[in-house]
């Protein structure tokens, strides 16, 4: 796998969900991580260094995960681009970038690795039933456009950076989630009811004894 830096973007107000996602459980069990523990979490385990959080309405401060850094983004309500620019802005350049939304907090390890996998000057883009989704393996060439100071939103950027000719890839995953994007409360607790079916279904299915099989 390439070596990837990683970026998380949580500078938004999240005005339709009433709290700062970023603090949200991704389940209903009292332990359960937040959103961007969890991420954080899964880019680590992925092998990004450095890890970057960018916040702008509402600072982490000491409730940042390690081992990611947070940057505060002062133009935040600038749009989301602005926390990409701040966030790349603190990275050096000539390297690549693992990046996702905080609101995204559940994609698999298998797609983290499969987006790391592949030639170093390649974005690619995961897909799940041909629609695009997060997170976004940013090639270094194309972190440098997206410096530039403007708005331009990312899918077309992402658009013009294929036409123009540039290796952009849309890779075919096995996963739901490169969809997800929690973003109300209804949607926080679908998310949770379906962590906890899944909780559910996996501790019946560790209960199970070991020689038992289908048709004995």
């Amino acid at each position: 796998m390439i070596v990837s830096a990683g970026l998380v973007l949580a500078g938004g107000a999240s005005s339709r969900m009433g709290r700062f996602k970023a603090l949200l459980p991704v389940g209903p069990e009292p332990d359960a991580p937040t959103f961007v523990e969890a991420l954080v979490a899964r880019f680590s385990a992925a092998g990004c260094a450095p890890i970057l959080v960018v916040t702008g309405a509402s600072p982490l401060g000491a409730a940042c995960p390690a081992p990611a850094v947070e940057v505060v983004a002062a133009d935040w309500a600038d749009g989301m681009r602005a926390s990409l620019r701040a966030g790349l802005h603190a990275l050096p350049p000539g390297v690549g970038v693992l990046m996702t939304h905080v609101d995204r907090p559940r994609v698999q390890d298998e797609t983290l690795r499969a987006l790391l996998t592949g030639p170093p000057d390649e974005t690619r883009v995961p897909t799940f039933a041909d629609a695009p989704g997060h997170p976004v393996y940013l090639a270094p060439a194309l972190c440098e456009r997206l410096r530039w100071p403007d708005a331009t939103p990312l899918d077309r950027v992402l658009a013009e950076w294929a036409a123009a000719g540039s290796p952009l890839r849309r890779l075919p995953v096995d996963d739901p989630d490169v969809l997800l994007n929690v973003n109300t409360p209804a949607e926080l607790a679908d998310l949770h009811r379906r962590a906890s079916s899944a909780s559910t279904i996996a501790r019946a299915t560790s209960a199970l004894p070991k020689d038992s099989a289908c048709g004995k």
